[in-house]
């Protein structure tokens, strides 16, 4: 989680792609999620908190075009998402 999470997943060494092999897509898939709902969301000066807010508005436009890209050319890229 540390790989895309630490610091909100605002430095320059933070995943922004996960590739999973297709035999253990539905375990890993199935433990990220488990993983990350369980994530406390807050104030980051708050012990405990796991994740705080993004650092600025160029930050949260970068995270909307990323999941904009994800959502418009993954099919294009073989991706797919179970819903």
């Amino acid at each position: 989680l540390a790989a895309k999470f630490r610091n909100s997943g605002q430095t320059c060494v933070c995943a922004n792609r996960i590739l999973v092999q297709e035999g253990i897509y539905d375990k890993f898939a199935n433990a990220l999620l488990d993983a990350v709902q369980s994530m406390k969301v807050g104030d980051g000066f708050t012990e405990g908190v796991a994740q705080g807010p993004l650092i600025n508005e160029a930050a949260v436009k970068k995270v909307r075009v990323l999941l904009l890209f994800d959502f418009l050319y993954a099919p294009l890229l073989g991706v797919f998402y179970n819903s």
